[in-house]
């Protein structure tokens, strides 16, 4: 049944007072009402507890009206223990009630933090949708709304293989909802982001700002837009692209989201950029405001919790906080980005062998996708370049730039590696060297004393964009007035940052109107941080 039909038909039943045939439908067709605003609360407040007894159901499809935001593991509760115990016993068994009911479970359980139970529901909705999309009449509509919260729920629990194909799902399904489509798209550019396939990741981004329809302020909405965003950041900082990461972060900080734990990608994004821009102590600060404000919110092996803690432990040992640091090393890494989490401690506590035997031994480079096998290879160059052997770190470090395919798309990889063993690389493999020389303008820039103010030289058209960003235009309205393309203002203002030794735009302004290279008078302050 698609919306419109399920629509009409549960107003027929509701103005006919068949309390029994609203009830059933509610359950089978939830997923469509519940995009007409107010129609499904009003619905179900229709229903007597009669009704509410025979379908308990309705209470976990009454709680996706006004959903609070997720909260952390706790007892999964009776009302979703009963359902279960349904399903198990075989009560739906027709097929569209059923996939309802096992996604209004689903949702319940991740609102709860229970990840390894959700995943178990997933894979039912997924076996019956493969039954459904057979029909002749099937409602492709409302399969490709489970298929995507089938993806984030395997994405969030660190299912990636599951995750990406519930997500493409969403996208070969006709007549999929637009916001579904935008979803499922930005969800897979931060999938693939992580993978660290950046022209994959980059392009489902690009294809979800092209959907026509925008976002869609239903409670169905999984907070795409945070992980769409959350790519774009991970993609930034991969490149140290410091005017993409700030137009990226501005979006994320003034736009109105669905806040979930989507946050917590967000927040490694912003992690990975302030390792290399001299703001660890800040983002120690916000982990921990996060992981105080959801507490136990993510499982401890789920895929944001992974990652936060990977790049906490990276932050807080680049401040020498080695406590700090050392409540973060997993005891039993279980996958490629906890071992990479153990190594960095071994290397930082000085034991290079027992690092490079724990990355050697095991299947982690073969078995990683390739930012987990470049970020492993590195590590491990690290290791047997401090244990003497040069020749085969050298050669490691070849590879990850060879698997990179670009290695400025690895430069934070680049710049957070052990500099020495970097540099050793260059002088035992020409093809290091090269690549070395031709991004040490990015990965060696060091501060400027101010005695080389008068060093700093800004062409006539750099001071003209430096002025336009000082008045808060973005890269594409710089672009219009220019006549120049928006890459043009994005190079551009890149060497401006390079040659103010500049990390963000306001950092760059704050730079030039202190040496005089940009008048005072000439900023509007309160867009400065645009």
């Amino acid at each position: 049944m698609d919306l419109t039909a399920a629509v009409r038909a549960a107003r027929r039943a509701a103005q006919d007072d068949d309390h029994g045939g609203l009830a059933g439908l509610i359950e089978a067709e939830w997923i469509h009402l519940i995009r007409v605003p107010g129609l499904l609360p009003d619905l179900l407040g229709r229903l007597d507890h009669d009704q509410r007894q025979r379908h308990p159901a309705l209470e976990l499809i009454m709680d996706r009206t006004a959903p609070a935001l997720p909260r952390g593991p706790e007892p999964v509760p009776d009302r979703v223990r009963t359902v279960q115990r349904m399903i198990d016993e075989g009560r739906y068994a027709d097929d569209e009630v059923r996939v309802s009911v096992e996604h209004a479970v689903l949702r319940s359980l991740r609102d709860h933090g229970h990840y390894d139970s959700a995943v178990r529901h997933a894979a039912a909705i997924r076996s019956i949708g493969e039954r459904l999309i057979l029909a002749r009449d099937a409602d492709h509509r409302k399969l490709a709304t489970l298929s995507l919260h089938n993806g984030v729920v395997n994405l969030l629990a660190g299912q990636l293989m599951e995750a990406g194909g519930d997500l493409h799902a969403v996208t070969y399904l006709p007549n999929a909802h637009p916001d579904d489509l935008a979803g499922a798209a930005g969800e897979l550019a931060l999938l693939h982001a992580v993978y660290g396939e950046q022209a994959t990741a980059q392009r489902w981004a690009d294809q979800a700002d092209s959907v026509p329809d925008g976002w869609a302020a239903d409670w169905l909405n999984p907070g795409p837009h945070v992980g769409q965003l959350s790519a774009q950041l991970i993609l930034a900082t991969d490149r140290l692209d410091w005017v993409t990461y700030e137009e990226v972060l501005g979006r994320l900080h003034t736009g109105r989201f669905v806040h979930d734990e989507h946050l917590y990608l967000a927040q490694y994004a912003q992690a990975r950029a302030g390792l290399v821009r001299g703001q660890q102590r800040l983002l120690l600060d916000q982990i921990a405001h996060l992981r105080r404000t959801w507490p136990k919110q993510l499982p401890a092996d789920s895929l944001p919790q992974t990652l936060l803690g990977g790049i906490e432990l990276q932050l807080a040992l680049s401040l020498g906080d080695f406590a700090r640091a050392k409540q973060l090393v997993p005891s039993e890494p279980r996958n490629h980005q906890q071992v990479l989490q153990v190594a960095h401690w071994l290397l930082a506590t000085s034991r290079p062998s027992e690092a490079a035997e724990l990355i050697s031994d095991g299947p982690w480079l073969e078995q990683a996708p390739r930012r987990g096998a470049i970020d492993l290879s590195l590590a491990l160059a690290t290791a047997l370049d401090r244990i003497g052997d040069q020749h085969r770190s050298a050669q490691l470090v070849r590879r990850a730039l060879t698997q990179s395919g670009d290695p400025g798309t690895i430069r934070h990889s680049l710049v957070t590696m052990d500099r020495r063993t970097l540099i050793s690389a260059g002088d035992h493999e020409p093809a290091v060297k090269a690549v070395i020389t031709a991004l040490q303008v990015v990965l060696f820039v060091e501060p400027t004393a101010d005695g080389d103010a008068d060093r700093v030289a800004l062409t006539p058209r750099e001071k003209v964009v430096l002025g336009l960003l000082a008045d808060g235009g973005t890269a594409a309205e710089i672009a219009e007035s220019l006549f120049v393309s928006v890459h043009t203002v994005r190079n551009q203002t890149q060497r401006i940052y390079r040659k103010l030794r500049a990390t963000s735009r306001r950092h760059a302004i704050d730079i030039a109107t202190r040496r005089g290279l940009l008048p005072s008078a000439g900023r509007h302050p309160e867009s400065v941080g645009r």
